[in-house]
């Protein structure tokens, strides 16, 4: 057995995890978390409940330097880091390490104990996401000295508000309320509350917070301790900043008592999902850790900046420190209500005819919040795109609120304009400011009222103009 070998451990959603212990019935597959967007799009948020339940099975790890189909984990998402290491360490074996990310790390760093233990000496690691979690569990329950060095890409240490977005107890999800913001995040980003729909939002005490997290995570909540990981002298953390990420929560109470997201407070200390203030431990880790500015959370296992910095942690040379930088700059919110894709593209321009319109990456997802999952939350920094709404339900309008917010993340303008139609469109200027939108009416495809003349249909099906707002066509000319 190699003496120095490197183990991968990815986060949540990373593995590939079976419903059979043959490992023949793929359980989480290619693109398993826009699947589980789908879900929630649906509003039949139950069927995670009902579809992924415990147990579920993760292969054996994989040494990937021999293995005749190398493990990259789901959606190939490591491969090149997988691939980077192999190549920056030949005669090194690297293995990549799948588990039930569903799991608390505490349950999961008993079989990651003994897969260590089957190595004569010291390994070095690379953890993304979540993977530092099930990594600074076992350092906390089982020492470091069977650790090397480690590189800790993005860790969640004190969780994210994002995380909310589950549904509440989700009984084959524990693993959500070891990810749930801490008190920590909730003192810097104080969460607000709202008694009813029509309540002002007021800053929760920490005994609300705690009565929230009891009910969305059951009456056995606890924050973990990873405070085992920090004097380490091999591990080094890596984090992402300058990003828009989720910093703070609103919470709505239902009629039967009972709180749901209703809205997420932005900024730029973070990754898009993981706060800077979670991933350094409220600064325990600061000393050592190398920020990565305009790296996105799930950018971390292809940066090549992040592969390099990894190479140089894991050849027992010490990488670049870069300090941590907050770099404000205005943002815009977006909430549209009703059930609806929203796209982020580039504009139009002559290249569209030549290649497919790229989609854009930029700011924070698209997340789904509201009492019924009802409302879709984008928010983007200021650049020239265009924004497609699709209404997925055949519906007689859409509300579309806009909201602008200065470099020090406060909102400074609003506007809520309500639209008819199945298809919007908003384009966006470099200064952030949207112009007023028009809508094309798109019709069920090859149905009675296409625009498309098919045998038998009516000519005046065939003339039907789509464009349903005044001007629509003079507004197509000036915005492409």
């Amino acid at each position: 057995m190699n003496k120095n070998p490197i183990i991968v451990i990815p986060g949540v959603f990373d593995s590939n995890l079976y419903f059979d212990p043959e490992l023949t019935n793929l359980g989480w597959p290619i693109k398993s978390v826009a699947k589980v967007m789908d879900i929630a799009r649906q509003g039949d948020l139950k069927k995670l409940e009902i579809e992924y339940t415990v147990p579920m099975y993760a292969r054996e790890p994989v040494d990937d330097t021999k293995a005749e189909k190398p493990e990259y984990g789901a959606n190939d998402v490591w491969k090149d880091m997988v691939e980077g290491l192999i190549t920056a360490f030949p005669g090194r074996e690297v293995w990549f390490y799948s588990y039930d990310f569903r799991q608390l790390s505490a349950v999961s760093m008993i079989r990651f104990a003994e897969f260590l233990n089957t190595f004569d000496g010291p390994v070095d690691i690379v953890a993304h996401s979540y993977g530092n979690n099930l990594l600074a569990a076992y350092v906390s329950r089982y020492g470091g000295d069977k650790i090397h060095r480690a590189a800790c890409l993005a860790p969640p240490f004190e969780g994210s508000p994002e995380i909310f977005l589950v549904p509440p107890q989700s009984v084959n999800f524990p693993c959500m309320g070891e990810l749930a913001p801490s008190p920590t995040i909730n003192r810097i980003y104080p969460t607000r509350l709202k008694k009813s729909e029509t309540a002002e939002a007021l800053p929760a005490t920490p005994t609300e917070y705690d009565e929230i997290l009891v009910k969305f995570f059951g009456s056995g909540w606890v924050k973990a301790d990873f405070t085992g990981i920090i004097n380490h002298p091999g591990i080094h953390f890596g984090a992402g900043s300058n990003r828009l990420t989720t910093l703070g929560t609103t919470f709505t109470y239902t009629k039967e008592g009972l709180p749901y997201v209703s809205d997420f407070q932005v900024g730029h200390a973070g990754d898009t999902t993981v706060p800077l203030i979670s991933a350094s431990m409220d600064g325990k880790l600061m000393d050592k850790m190398t920020v990565f500015p305009g790296v996105g959370h799930t950018e971390f296992s292809e940066s090549k900046a992040v592969l390099y910095w990894t190479i140089m942690q894991l050849n027992s040379n010490d990488p670049p420190m870069i300090p941590p930088s907050i770099n404000k700059s205005a943002y815009v919110k977006i909430l549209v209500d009703g059930s609806s894709d929203v796209h982020v593209r580039k504009p139009f321009s002559v290249m569209d005819f030549i290649s497919p319109t790229e989609t854009s990456t930029v700011g924070a997802e698209s997340l789904l919040i509201g009492s019924d999952r009802n409302l879709e939350m984008l928010v983007l920094n200021p650049q020239e795109c265009v924004i497609e709404v699709y209404s997925i339900m055949k519906r007689a309008d859409l509300t579309i609120t806009i909201m602008d917010y200065d470099e020090d993340e406060k909102l400074i303008a609003a506007r809520t304009e309500k639209v008819s139609g199945r298809f919007v469109r908003l384009t966006m200027a470099k200064d952030g400011s949207i112009a007023e939108p028009f809508v094309l009416s798109i019709p069920p495809l090859l149905g009675a009222d296409s625009p498309i003349r098919l045998p038998g249909h009516s000519d005046d099906a065939a003339k039907q103009d789509t464009v349903t707002e005044k001007d629509a066509g003079d507004s197509t000319d000036t915005k492409k």
